[in-house]
């Protein structure tokens, strides 16, 4: 039977799969050079970034303690990661000079302190985590 005998259904499928197969072929191969040659690239966001363990603590005890204390208290807590000390958490409280008693500043930093150790232990992080507490006026 030639082609031209063929029904017409089954003569556009075969045109059709002399379209996509190499069309597929193409696009798996173009898929495949960017992910290989463009793997190494560090710069334009073209690797992906993972936030250390200190890190996504401060960014988990940050969120807790503005939905714990908005509008609460004029003592402000925030929680701070530094890159050179991998194994220390910053603990910096903040407070309006005069407005409030040093025991009230005390307990505030002592509460961040308990918070801090709590949610490192929740994720088995306690053991490695170093707190360091500074209070100072704003």
């Amino acid at each position: 039977m030639k082609s031209n005998q063929l029904p017409a259904r089954v003569r556009r499928l075969d045109s059709l799969r002399r379209c996509v197969v190499p069309a597929s072929i193409a696009v798996a191969l173009l898929a495949t050079t960017a992910v290989l040659f463009g793997a190494d690239k560090s710069d334009g966001g073209a690797s992906p970034y993972v936030t250390t363990c200190g890190e996504w603590l401060c960014l988990s005890l940050n969120v807790e303690e503005a939905q714990a204390t908005i509008h609460k208290s004029p003592v402000g807590v925030y929680y701070a990661y530094d890159p050179s000390k991998p194994d220390t958490i910053a603990i910096q409280v903040r407070y309006p000079p005069g407005l409030v008693a040093p025991e009230a500043v005390r307990n505030r930093a002592e509460l961040a302190r308990k918070r801090a150790i709590a949610a490192a232990a929740l994720r088995g992080w306690d053991l490695w985590l170093q707190l360091d507490v500074q209070a100072s006026e704003e």
